[in-house]
């Protein structure tokens, strides 16, 4: 009589296959590299790979992009100016946002200076046609 092997449904050529030695390790699966044998999620030695702290968004950059947006000129400069001076003693992110700011804070402070003087120039130019 043969001897059936590990299968209990007796497939066709199982007989003789090798059996690996106790404590032989596990099939690498070939689909996976090496860098995504990570623990299974929820295991114990999962860790999370979330942002990094260091890396958070400076508050007065946002706010100046924000002010710079709503038009208040000369807050959007005031928080552009504070934010870079932050970034660069604390190194987070946000260089782009106070740029972006102070761009529109300038560009709105531009824009109120000529209604200004346009204004007094079409004062000037009424008063003298009378």
């Amino acid at each position: 009589m043969s001897q059936q092997g590990n299968d209990p449904y007796g497939s066709p050529g199982t007989e003789d296959a090798p059996v690996p030695p106790v404590g032989a390790p596990a099939p690498v699966s070939p689909y996976l590299s090496p860098a995504r044998n990570a623990p299974a999620y929820g295991s114990p030695n999962a860790q999370y790979t979330g942002l990094n702290p260091q890396e958070s968004w400076n508050p007065w950059a946002i706010a100046s992009l924000v002010l710079g947006l709503c038009a208040t000129a000369v807050l959007a400069v005031i928080a552009g100016h504070l934010a870079l001076s932050q970034i660069k003693r604390t190194g987070e992110r946000g260089t782009g946002l106070a740029v972006a700011g102070l761009i529109l804070g300038y560009l709105m402070t531009l824009f109120y200076a000529l209604v200004v003087v346009g204004s007094f120039g079409l004062l000037w130019w009424s008063a003298s046609q009378t």
